[in-house]
């Protein structure tokens, strides 16, 4: 599948047992600096790190890391030190303070071209094309590895004391209280490692065919992490002048002060969101999906976590298999169609994509390293059973979010909308149900005899009510969404622009849904309809996940945008 690959190179290196050693070294350094700079945080007391510290590395028996303390480094500080200098190569006309909106898009932009550019030229200099792509590959299998480890750690477990339990058990020490700065870290580094993947596999440029030094990777992180950065702030630009804020220039290129918090506290409260896929509803789902199209998370597990006799090593992580072998494993184990098999590999494999359009891919839905970690090159993979165990909990959320490569079908999406997506109907049901109060879930305006007629075929128009309740003739409607977890300002731009920009926006179908409820001659059929009384009607806006609008009030168009936790609470005080 990707022709700039050769196999004959992979093998050739997966020969020589020592290929990847100082590569495995200088990333461990440049993770442990990394992690030891989270914990400590400018901690200056010698005694808390003897204390606190010490223990662990005499556990493992490696003191000569413990030294290395002094000398801490930091991601972001290196970011901040390539951008100073970035900003002084492509000479500015302005270099300091606020940037008119063209400007600081303009200035953005730029940035954005130079670093590409310095990612291009440091993952084309340093080795050849599958050296490198080998290399990045086990760099995100150690990242899966302290993933997944510190999800699961337990101290008191029997381990085996390596470098990579011992960097697992640094950040599970301080993770609770700084889980969202570990796993901001960890996730950078994901992606870092996503678009260097994207790129050796696509780009058209020439790599180095000489001997090979080390990937700068300290320097690839922050190159990738920066390009990121500037490219979310150029798409977020107009929210940003909108709100009468300015990007501002320092050292740095910054949001507003303000909306940093903003978003920050957006991400802390997605960062701590659980998202349920693995609740006895979801586990339908599956197994309807299953039923459907012959395989599915579950299948995918079984053949990962039940065979230990498998082709797949689970103690290495580059595997490289001749594709028919591994599918003829897989049928063996299970007894599913080899057809289904080669489908459901398809599914969690990345595919080649153009040049231009790298950055897109490197972070879509269903073309990023850790979702779909299976490389096709001629007529083998290359594969990790750590990354497909990773890729098998994103196959889920991918399924509940329609987010495969092709559309779900119709009965399973609306499975998933009764069974899931609204399964916090059921508490407001039950609430209902209890202060014998008039309401509904679920009401379908457009099939209800007295004001059908005015709903159906009507364009922007809500088609059904997720849950109204009349009290003391106070009509309350609400429109619930389940809106994606914003991981980055493009999300929470596409969340602002669903909610309120355009006509088929959210806020938009509420407001022309009180254009009917406020004709004096409708207010008949629409009693009728809702079985009650109402001289007002108050409108709310309820998501499922963190959302940065939540926690306001539309003046324009009267909705309460809020969280669905509040919203709950709210109709819990107000009718019981």
């Amino acid at each position: 599948m990707f022709e700039k690959i050769s196999f004959e190179k992979l093998k050739i290196n997966s020969n020589n047992p020592l290929f990847l050693s100082k590569h495995v070294d200088s990333f461990i350094k440049f993770l442990f600096k990394n992690i030891m700079y989270l914990n400590l945080n400018e901690e200056k007391d010698l005694n808390y790190l003897k204390v606190n510290y010490v223990p662990i590395f005499n556990k493992y028996g490696l003191m000569e890391l413990f030294s290395d303390c002094n000398i801490l480094s930091s991601h972001s500080f290196l970011m901040d030190e390539i951008e100073k200098e970035t900003i002084k190569t492509l000479k500015f006309s302005k270099v300091r303070g606020s940037l008119e909106q063209e400007d600081a898009y303009s200035t953005l932009l730029r940035l954005e071209i130079e670093y590409e550019n310095m990612i291009a030229e440091e993952l084309t200099v340093c080795c050849n094309r599958e050296t490198c792509l080998q290399v990045l590959y086990t760099y995100a299998g150690i990242l899966n590895y302290l993933s997944m480890y510190n999800k699961y750690w337990d101290e008191k477990a029997p381990i085996d004391l390596n470098y990579l339990n011992l960097l697992t058990e640094l950040i599970n020490k301080n993770y609770l209280d700084k889980k969202f700065e570990f796993d901001a870290f960890l996730g950078e580094m994901k992606k870092s490692i996503e678009y260097s993947v994207h790129f050796i596999l696509n780009t058209d440029k020439e790599f180095q065919t000489g001997s090979a030094v080390e990937i700068d990777f300290s320097k690839v992180a922050a190159l990738i992490t920066l390009l990121i950065e500037k490219r979310e702030y150029r798409n977020f630009i107009s929210e940003v002048y909108r709100g009468g804020g300015a990007l501002e220039v320092t050292d740095r290129v910054f949001l507003p002060e303000d909306m940093v918090q903003r978003i920050n506290s957006l991400m802390v409260s997605t960062n701590n969101t659980i998202y349920s896929t693995d609740s006895i509803e979801s586990e339908h789902i599956y197994t309807s999906f299953s039923s459907k199209y012959g395989y599915s998370p579950q299948f995918l597990e079984n053949y990962l976590f039940r065979y230990d006799k498998k082709f797949l090593d689970s103690t290495v992580i580059i595997n490289l298999i001749e594709a028919k072998a591994l599918i003829k494993d897989i049928h063996n184990k299970t007894g599913q169609s080899e057809a289904n098999i080669k489908q459901m590999l398809h599914e969690i494999s990345l595919f080649p994509v153009d040049i231009k359009k790298i950055y897109a891919e490197s972070f879509s839905h269903s073309n990023r390293l850790f979702r779909t970690p299976i490389i096709k090159i001629g007529e083998y993979y290359m594969l990790s059973h750590g990354l497909l165990c990773e890729s098998s909990q994103y196959f889920k959320y991918r399924i509940l979010k329609n987010q495969l490569s092709f559309p779900i079908d119709k009965k399973i999406r609306n499975m998933i909308t009764s069974e899931f997506d609204e399964a916090e109907l059921n508490t407001l049901n039950d609430i209902l149900e209890k202060s014998k109060a008039i309401g509904e879930t679920n009401f379908l305006l457009n099939k209800n005899i007295y004001c059908r007629h005015l709903f159906q075929n009507e364009k922007n128009m809500p088609q059904e009510i997720d849950f109204y309740v009349i009290k003391e003739k106070n009509l309350y409607i609400m429109e619930m969404k389940n809106n994606d977890l914003s991981r980055s300002l493009k999300n929470i731009k596409k969340d602002i622009n669903n909610t309120t920009k355009g006509q088929s926006s959210y806020v938009v179908k509420l407001t022309n849904l009180n254009k009917i409820l406020s004709r004096s001659d409708n207010i008949e059929a629409m009693q009728k309809a809702l079985n009650g009384e109402f001289n007002n009607v108050h409108y709310f806006l309820a998501f499922k996940n963190p959302h940065y609008l939540a926690g306001g009030y539309d003046l324009e168009n009267n909705v309460t945008i809020c969280s669905m936790k509040d919203f709950t609470v709210f109709v819990n005080k107000l009718l019981l």
